[in-house]
């Protein structure tokens, strides 16, 4: 049988002290998980409320103009002409794809914050994006301009194609968005030290400095713009790119515009292969 301890006064009063001290640190850390919490369940009602207004005001307008127009549509006692129907199947189409966009931010939103994002990398061609890109925004050619230019030697880069051409996408979107109409955009990508630089600049007024680190928050609006929008896109754009292990910085352009610029570490494989097609230039 082990004996019994015998503790002095003093070893006594050190050994309450350790239990005091080991308590106060305990309760201080229950405190301070608390106070997380708190601040967690604050974060989430503002990001909610700011969530919640910005999209039922989103969806509020195309949802408007997609009524009137299939309400005048259907209207028997309106006659319309021919290119009076085209317009307002046209207003629906241009009020589904907004629609459309909305969703998919908000899905795509939903699977960074869930880390549901994994980058499907293979070998491709930068032109190959490029190719994609201009035909996505196409319709827009007439209003903004998109010239891209590469390398003049291009290999194989292992990339996550789709979605690089996706958070690419948004910053168009973007530049369409806040640019004013006629103005180009110009998105260009080179090799150097096994990075993939992609820049994309704009030809509008830029923004203001002090809202340069705020441009890739969540829901984060440059003050003064009224096109809509939910602030969403490039924090989406920032969040694919992290995925792939790369950077994304803006800048305000010496000559006026916004550069984004995108850095990716990537693999190459040779032979080198042709650049991107000319029509592109445009």
């Amino acid at each position: 049988l082990s004996q019994e301890t015998v503790f002095t006064l003093d070893e006594e009063s050190l050994l309450a002290n350790f239990c005091s001290q080991i308590a106060a640190a305990i309760e201080r850390e229950r405190f301070n998980e608390h106070r997380h919490q708190v601040e967690l369940a604050e974060t989430s009602e503002k990001l909610y409320k700011t969530l919640l207004n910005a999209v039922s005001h989103e969806f509020r307008t195309p949802l408007s103009v997609i009524s009137g127009a299939i309400e005048t549509l259907t209207d028997a006692a309106l006659s319309l002409q021919e290119p009076s129907r085209h317009e307002l199947l046209q207003e629906i189409q241009r009020a589904a794809s907004r629609l459309h966009r909305l969703v998919e931010n908000l899905l795509d939103m939903s699977r960074l914050d869930s880390g549901r994002i994994h980058p499907k990398l293979e070998w491709c061609e930068i032109g190959d994006v490029f190719s994609a890109l201009y035909r996505r925004f196409e319709p827009d050619l007439s209003s903004h301009p998109l010239k891209f230019s590469t390398m003049d030697q291009v290999p194989l880069i292992f990339i996550d194609p789709g979605l690089l051409e996706q958070a690419l996408a948004h910053i168009i979107q973007n530049a369409i968005r806040y640019t004013p109409a006629e103005s180009g955009i110009e998105i260009s990508a080179q090799l150097a030290d096994s990075q993939l630089h992609l820049t994309v600049l704009d030809h509008g007024a830029g923004i203001p400095e002090d809202a340069l680190p705020h441009l890739f928050e969540k829901f984060f609006r440059v003050a003064g713009t009224g096109s809509g929008g939910t602030g969403l896109g490039l924090s989406i754009c920032k969040g694919m790119i992290e995925s792939m292990h790369g950077t994304i910085t803006a800048t305000n352009a010496p000559g006026g515009g916004l550069c984004v610029t995108i850095r990716m570490p990537v693999e190459t494989m040779t032979p080198i292969l042709k650049a991107p097609p000319d029509e592109l230039d445009q």
